[in-house]
């Protein structure tokens, strides 16, 4: 017990010591020791043997294999997510942890293994606090570039450590060696060009083209590429997506059985509150731009005419228990029959109305092709900019739309979905 305290004193104590921020090439090493240590912890406070080795019982064993696979598991999802664009560790870890850790006691559960629910806690609540002090203190080194064109640097900066250089072999002069060379690819056809060619192959670092850079760390399509479509690639992903739709419907039918249960108590809770239909009803634009209906608990009162968007969180027309609906999310769940009839999946840009939707297509660039996959009841811009109306909210919109499209990978599903049950936790979005 005394050399666990010893580790995890010194562990923490040599991060503060040394400085206010750790690296990121260290949190692999701690992150591990952190959960060896939360593990191990629990069995010595809570009654070691008389040799001083924990106990090795049934229950001892189940805490740590759970702890060890859940905690392991969040690792792992946690280093894989970590260089998506938008992602700050400490507030995805929790929602991740808290999951994984729900998944492995629902399976001890099942298979009836004995469990002590002291350790459980015990090594929860070291595990939890180690991370989170953890990632607290990473020090993300942001990218260092070097550019020859100084309009670069004002579109670059707010991301990126930029070293403004006049020639190619300055390169060789910097005492910090850049991450990349960052420049527009029409330059290839320039002197300046010639010259990013010789930086190089002199130096052996990569060319990174500006709009392909923003786009990587913003997590959207530049405005430079909204314009056509021919920049766009939409080529990538497609199996995938038959993937995902078999995970839609066995996640829909694992949840329809508590939403069934929840069902007929909001019915009459909407029912007491105001008069109108217990569902909402609204014909939405949606997958390939079919048109279909999507099911909704009433949110609004009847008897208020609006303008076919919800302009505030606070507007007259949502009732008492609209709001709280519209907070917990609890409005969203008949959206699992549109998901099960194929119309929608969980993870998917935003569907609009047919009327918003049309007038959308008229006037945001290349706002159709955020139909070339099944809209979602949340989504990469739903999460990263929250709700928007209007053409300039929703050309950005549009921007998140075109990038998830374009990157489809089950690291992007699984952050959009820690990231939404942060903000529903958080309350934060609700309209």
């Amino acid at each position: 017990m005394v050399l666990f305290a010893i580790n995890l004193v010194s562990l923490f104590y040599g991060i503060s010591e040394d400085s206010e921020t750790i690296g990121m090439s260290h949190l692999r090493f701690l992150s591990l020791l952190v959960l060896l240590l939360s593990t191990s912890l629990p069995f010595a406070l809570l009654g070691a043997s008389p040799s001083g080795l924990p106990p090795q019982d049934d229950a001892s064993m189940a805490v740590a294999l759970v702890h060890l696979v859940s905690g392991f598991s969040t690792l792992v999802l946690l280093s894989r997510m970590r260089r998506l664009p938008t992602i700050h560790l400490e507030t995805i870890f929790p929602a991740i942890y808290v999951s994984l850790l729900v998944l492995a006691l629902i399976f001890v559960l099942l298979v009836r293994w004995p469990y002590d629910v002291g350790q459980v806690a015990l090594s929860v609540i070291f595990f939890g606090v180690g991370m989170m002090l953890l990632l607290a203190r990473i020090d993300s080194p942001r990218l260092k570039v070097a550019v020859l064109d100084p309009e670069l640097v004002s579109h670059l900066e707010p991301f990126c450590d930029v070293e403004r250089i006049d020639h190619w072999q300055q390169l060789r002069a910097l005492k910090v060696k850049p991450d990349a060379v960052v420049g527009r690819f029409s330059e290839f056809s320039t002197d300046k060009g010639l010259e990013l060619q010789r930086a190089m192959l002199s130096t052996q670092l990569p060319y990174v083209g500006l709009t392909e850079l923003l786009e990587d760390l913003e997590g959207k399509i530049p405005v430079t590429k909204i314009p056509t479509l021919r920049n766009i690639s939409l080529d990538r992903g497609w199996g995938y997506l038959h993937v995902k739709r078999g995970f839609d419907v066995l996640f829909a039918l694992l949840l329809g059985v508590p939403a069934l249960l929840l069902a007929p108590w909001i019915a009459l809770a909407i029912r007491l509150d105001s008069p109108g239909p217990i569902l909402f009803v609204q014909q939405r634009m949606g997958y390939r731009g079919k048109a279909f209906w999507m099911f909704k608990f009433r949110s609004m009162s009847v008897s208020h005419e609006g303008k076919g968007y919800t302009e505030h969180a606070d507007e007259q027309r949502i009732t008492k228990v609209g709001r709280f609906l519209r907070k917990t999310r609890l409005d969203e769940l008949p959206q699992l029959l549109n998901i099960l009839r194929g119309d929608m999946s969980f993870i998917g840009p935003r569907p609009e109305s047919m009327t918003l939707a049309k007038w959308y297509c008229r006037d945001v660039p290349l706002f159709r092709i955020r139909h070339m996959v099944r809209p979602g009841i949340s989504g990469w811009a739903q999460v990263n900019q929250g709700y928007a109306a209007g053409v300039e909210a929703v050309t950005e919109k549009v921007r998140y739309d075109l990038y998830y499209i374009k990157n489809l990978t089950i690291w992007l599903d699984l952050v959009v979905v820690m990231k939404t049950i942060i903000v529903m936790l958080s309350g934060r979005g609700a309209r």
